[in-house]
């Protein structure tokens, strides 16, 4: 079992990313769980893996 929603997260969204839609989709459901700084690291962990995402979410 992974350490944190964050990790979980991190893991869904590497087993997803052959669809970019998919990837968009479970990125966004992330969005309502994770806390304001964990969105920052995903934010940044997603850039570093080169995806083309917006970074959205940072309203909590």
């Amino acid at each position: 079992m992974k350490e944190s929603f964050l990790e979980y997260t991190k893991y869904i969204l590497e087993k997803v990313s052959f669809d970019i839609e998919l990837l968009k989709k479970e990125y966004k459901k992330s969005l309502k769980i994770l806390k304001r700084d964990e969105i920052l690291q995903l934010n940044s962990w997603v850039k570093r893996q080169g995806w083309k995402l917006q970074p959205i979410g940072l309203q909590k």
